[in-house]
């Protein structure tokens, strides 16, 4: 009886807090209090945009017509041309939307058109409308470890102390995948003893072999390791080979935190003093606004030069914040802390200002002026925001208006059609094609995984993706635990549920890295990002204890 007047209750409380939700609220929008417009390139909403059109001289007041999918006009009047669609939003079906801005005389004659814009508008998050989970959520890690320690790369590593480097395709991004690998076999020596031994000869393998291809005590970027690794037999449009010799400063921090757990769970001293070589060569190159190249040549240490206008492209930092924050912690060493300072004041005056989001990542060419927004650096820094800054309203603020965006732009609580069935056109700039069967970077929507909400990684990206959807259903916990809000758990409920049924769906344990019907029960490799699978397991754990 207990139990049930609680789900009574908890769905009570869920349906009041979706009623207080309201869409019709912009994200950060442009022209408010000196913000700049970030939504030039944006191709889909679930709030209320607000778009930086033109004031139109002679025009008192601005006419804005609205025609829906269905080619009904709805219309309203406002002071500015840039004031967001709330009066009307709430109103407009799923499916794209035209809106066209008059400006208007005195007398309600149109004077001159201030803008025009075409997008999706999206479907919003409907409490109780989606599938529970199969299992639990530490049987989809209890599954999940085994098949990761059965990997060629892991097994290679067991047995040789090596990564496999010719059937395993992403080990041309060791720092990336090694980090992962020693995190998700510490976590695997813990849940089963069985394998204790073994997993963590993998974790301290993966840790030496990276600190062995690490660049020497001498050298520019000392103690760096490679971003981008040659593999046998690869093609020259490869990644590794594009990009061979430079060194993403995304991914020290990255492998530095791995160190700092091999350390934890092992206590042996190299791996802590190989996070602290990587520490001392961040603070070297800090630059004076605090952050660091994004890419620079490890022959040199000069910053890499393309893409973003043929300028050097600035890291957004917050991995590297969290790097300094965890070393200052395991060595009580003040410094570390100084650094990680310095940088978040870089994305305080930075990307927290512009609202430029680029995607970072290293198979993807810099880009500007918000034509490829990312959700990844944005979720960072709502976690970090959440974690570390809770006691700061601005900071809070701030973190809330984070997920907002990235709800807003990146998350897909349904298939995004009209009531008809009609799919979305989604692309990536102003003037947007269709979704087609095999292009890069898009879904052909008989391959959508029906009824599974997910989160997307970019722009040029439109593929849900595991660690993504992890990631957000951790915000939204740590907003429900700050907040009390109820909603906020309902989403975080619904996305780590999404996990496990895209798990249950492969049928072997893994977890497809992008969901698409041929990677989710199909061929496996090269489908399978390694590191997005860990950190979905890991905050599944993470995570577990109080959504179940």
């Amino acid at each position: 009886m207990r139990a049930a007047l609680a789900a009574i209750l908890a769905a009570l409380a869920c349906a009041l807090a979706a009623e207080a939700f309201d869409e019709s609220v912009p994200v950060r929008p442009g022209g408010v209090d000196g913000r700049p417009f970030w939504n030039g390139h944006s191709a889909r909403f679930l709030f209320a945009p607000a778009f930086e059109f033109k004031a139109v001289e002679g025009a008192v007041k601005y006419r804005f017509t609205v025609v829906d999918d269905v080619l009904q006009v709805r219309t309203f009047e406002a002071e500015r041309p840039t004031a967001p669609l709330s009066p009307v939003w709430k109103d407009l079906p799923v499916g794209y939307v035209r809106v066209i801005v008059e400006g208007v005389d005195a007398k309600g004659r149109a004077v001159g058109e201030s803008g025009s814009r075409r997008f999706w508008r999206d479907a919003p998050y409907k409490p109780g409308g989606y599938k529970g989970k199969p299992w639990p959520y530490m049987e989809c890690a209890r599954r999940y470890y085994p098949v990761l320690f059965a990997h060629t790369n892991t097994q290679h590593f067991l047995s040789m102390g090596t990564p496999d480097g010719i059937t395993d395709l992403f080990n041309i991004y060791p720092s990336k995948m090694n980090s992962a690998l020693i995190r998700g076999m510490i976590r695997y020596s813990k849940l089963d003893p069985a394998r204790r031994d073994d997993a963590m000869k993998v974790a301290k393998a993966a840790g030496d072999y990276m600190i062995s291809i690490s660049q020497p005590a001498d050298a520019p970027l000392a103690f760096f390791p490679p971003t981008y690794w040659k593999m046998e037999g690869q093609k020259t449009n490869f990644a590794s080979v594009r990009y061979a010799g430079q060194n993403m400063l995304i991914y020290p921090a990255r492998m530095g935190s791995a160190y700092l757990d091999l350390y934890a769970a092992c206590g042996e001293r190299r791996f802590l003093d190989a996070a602290i070589g990587i520490a001392k060569t961040y603070r070297r190159h800090q630059l004076p606004e605090g952050t660091w190249y994004l890419k620079m040549w490890e022959r040199d240490g000069s910053p890499f030069i393309g893409g973003n206008g043929n300028r050097p492209v600035r890291l957004i930092p917050i991995q590297v914040c969290e790097f300094m924050e965890r070393l200052a912690d395991a060595t009580g060493d003040g410094q570390w802390r100084e650094v990680a300072a310095k940088a978040f004041a870089y994305i305080e005056n930075g990307p927290l200002k512009t609202w430029d989001w680029a995607a970072q990542f290293e198979d993807t060419p810099p880009s500007a002026g918000y034509r490829n927004h990312s959700s990844c650096e944005a979720m960072g820094i709502a976690h970090y925001l959440l974690t570390r800054r809770s006691n700061d309203k601005a900071m809070m603020e701030l973190a809330r208006d984070l997920v907002r965006w990235v709800e807003d732009q990146f998350v897909f609580w349904s298939k995004p059609c009209r009531a008809d069935g009609k799919c979305a056109i989604v692309g990536t700039d102003k003037e947007f094609g269709p979704w087609k069967p095999n292009e890069t970077g898009y879904l052909d929507f008989d391959e959508w995984p029906e009824g599974v909400p997910g989160v997307t990684e970019k722009y040029r990206w439109t593929m849900m993706e595991n660690a993504l959807t992890a990631s957000m259903a951790r915000l939204y916990l740590l907003l429900h635990r700050i907040d009390g809000d109820s909603l906020a758990l309902a989403k975080a409920k619904t996305l780590c549920d999404s996990i496990v049924r895209i798990q249950e769906m492969g049928g072997d344990g893994e977890i497809a890295s992008e969901w698409r019907k041929p990677n989710i029960t199909g061929s496996r490799c090269p489908h399978i990002w390694m590191n997005c699978s860990v950190a979905t397991v890991t905050i599944l754990e993470e995570i577990a204890a109080e959504l179940e």
